[in-house]
């Protein structure tokens, strides 16, 4: 175990940081939750705001790895799939996977599989929107509009 100075990624965001300081914090976000899961294939399911805290250099610094969530490849592999745009919007690809993930099961009565798929249809919809575009602006507006739906 190491020691880390640093504050509170709660702390560091009510304060007035430069937005080159914002964006790089953000890329580092990203960059460290898509190398967990597509490279580790493990998770840091424990993403609150105490449990990162910003060095002085502007370093994200990540604490609290005791609840680490390995995610199988017979859920990473159909998931991520869905992922790409071309298969989410493929009904038949889509209901494939959604029974793959088992996230629809034959027990499933009909009014069951369609609310299901529709649910997951529009979460992964917008969900993935940023794994489907060369560049992403997570401030978007019209973007942060639907996350609080």
């Amino acid at each position: 175990m190491d020691w880390m100075d640093g504050i509170h990624f709660s702390e560091y965001v009510r304060q007035d940081q430069a937005e080159a300081d914002r964006n790089l914090l953000g890329q580092t976000f990203w960059d460290f939750y898509m190398y967990q899961l597509h490279v580790l294939k493990k998770l840091h399911a424990d993403p609150h705001p105490g449990n990162f805290l910003v060095s002085a250099d502007n370093d994200l610094l990540v604490i609290d790895f005791g609840c680490i969530k390995e995610i199988p490849a017979d859920f990473y592999k159909p998931y991520f799939e869905l992922a790409d745009q071309k298969n989410l919007r493929n009904p038949a690809l889509f209901e494939e996977k959604l029974y793959e993930l088992e996230i629809l099961t034959a027990e499933d009565s009909a009014e069951e599989k369609a609310y299901f798929k529709q649910l997951f249809y529009d979460l992964l919809e917008l969900f993935t929107r940023p794994f489907n575009a060369a560049y992403f602006d997570f401030s978007d507006e019209a973007f942060l509009v639907r996350l609080q739906l």
